[in-house]
């Protein structure tokens, strides 16, 4: 999801607007401005390179009008000189150029904003107050063509405008959602009736945003969660105040009781205090984000983990992986919850590949669901490896010998058809950050019931 979804409808409405009115065989009529090329803005010239003197005429009776006494040569080398709100000088130039007919390229190549382009810089600060300093700091063609539209409000334009005028300026729509509009962040944080807000999550999409509900897909929790980050929203504990759900279930599989306590945190939000829909804009982002879309009873319980203080009411059943493969319906439920995508299985036979940290953080996910490295999934195996034999010049480089490491995994993962022997040994490297040689591994696989025929060196 991007602005570019919109930008493609509103650059009509600057197109139609630019056009001007139109005589009878339908040609358009063109201001005093209209030949000046977008990268000569700053000097005035057409396409040959001659100044256009009835645009600099026009220019100068704007500006005049707008500024007593000022004209566009005296008003040009005033422009740097001012270096903060409210801009009276920019937009009034600016505002001179688009009443004299100035235009944009139709096409974006050789436009003047292609610096910009390269940078990608991002408003991450006061929204329309800082994209405003950030255009007005630019290549004075470049400002000059992101002004060459109407504004709702011609003295303030917001963030979104501004993002618009880049795209249709030169910014390619590969680089646009680089400039970011914290319209829905700050103390606007998912706040959807905030008209900035608003219009930055409805220049996301086709149409009007609207708020995911109880029934949405995961596709749609996704896009409406993607709109708000790229508005600038974050999840915070703040957002709700405690809530209690009257729906309550410990069956992960139950999907109407999904629905159900969706619409119960809806009715919850509703009798707050504050009427807070910023805490349902929270709990569907996170349900986008954090868990991918999946809802489910795990999802819910962590989507408003992550934006209300507390949570009373909602039982889950966090050990639907005990004993079982990650396969199991219940256990996948879970885990899908706790990430992005669906849960994939990392395996640690080749640590060139698969790191610490990464090995951690998915059976992590394994073990919150109730995987545990002990009890009889190993049972009957036993696992031989003599490291003591090992090539290495200490101690610590034969007890991390590759060959025989990637021995005891092909030894736990062959032993079960369920493989639930190998995930046992995978979740006991959790509690040693995923480190794997001699020491960890006869931990795990003895934990696991398997007989040690283990020998480290020493």
């Amino acid at each position: 999801m991007s602005y570019k979804q919109a930008l493609a409808l509103s650059s009509f409405g600057i197109a139609a607007f630019l056009q001007g009115c139109k005589d009878d065989d339908d040609k358009p009529k063109a201001g005093p401005c209209a030949s000046v090329v977008a990268t000569e803005y700053d000097e005035l010239k057409d396409k040959d390179g001659n100044v256009v003197e009835a645009c600099q005429e026009c220019l100068d009776g704007e500006i005049g009008e707008a500024i007593d006494g000022s004209d566009w040569t005296k008003l040009k080398g005033e422009l740097s000189g001012e270096t903060a709100a409210p801009w009276t000088k920019h937009l009034t130039m600016s505002s001179a150029y688009l009443a004299c007919g100035a235009v944009r390229p139709e096409k974006k190549a050789g436009t003047p904003c292609t610096d910009q382009d390269k940078t990608a810089a991002s408003f991450t600060n006061t929204g329309a107050a800082s994209a405003l300093a950030d255009v007005f700091g630019y290549d004075m063609n470049c400002y000059i063509c992101v002004g060459l539209q109407e504004y709702a409000d011609e003295d303030a334009p917001t963030c979104v405008e501004l993002v618009t005028g880049l795209n249709a300026c030169g910014v390619s729509d590969t680089n646009i959602d680089g400039y970011f509009c914290p319209d829905c962040g700050g103390s606007n944080n998912f706040d959807n009736t905030n008209a900035l807000c608003k219009e930055c999550l409805d220049a996301q999409q086709d149409g009007e945003w609207a708020a995911p509900t109880a029934t949405s897909t995961a596709t749609e929790l996704a896009a409406s969660a993607e709109a708000f980050a790229t508005c600038g929203a974050a999840s915070a504990s703040d957002l709700c105040t405690a809530v209690t759900l009257s729906s309550t279930y410990s069956d992960a599989a139950n999907v109407a009781k999904n629905a159900e306590a969706l619409t119960a945190l809806a009715t919850h939000v509703s009798t707050t205090p504050t009427g807070n829909e910023k805490c349902n804009a929270c709990v569907m982002f996170e349900l986008g984000t954090s868990a991918g879309g999946a809802i489910n009873c795990f999802s819910i319980e962590d989507a408003i983990g992550a934006c209300a203080p507390s949570l009373a009411g909602l039982t889950c059943d966090d050990d639907v992986c005990t004993d079982v493969a990650v396969e199991n319906a219940d256990c996948k439920k879970c885990l899908d919850a706790r990430q992005v995508s669906d849960f994939a299985k990392v395996f640690a036979e080749d640590a060139s590949t698969v790191s610490d940290d990464d090995l951690v953080e998915t059976w992590s996910k394994y073990t919150d669901c109730g995987g545990s490295n002990t009890g009889s999934a190993c049972s009957g195996l036993t696992v031989t490896a003599d490291f003591s034999a090992a090539a290495g010049d200490t101690i610590s480089d034969k007890n991390a010998d590759s060959t025989l490491i990637k021995s005891i995994f092909t030894a736990v993962g062959g032993h079960n058809s369920n493989d639930l022997c190998n995930l046992c040994v995978h979740s006991g490297l959790v509690a040693v950050q995923g480190a794997r040689n001699c020491g960890s591994l006869e931990t795990a696989v003895t934990a696991c019931g398997a007989t040690d025929a283990i020998t480290c060196a020493s």
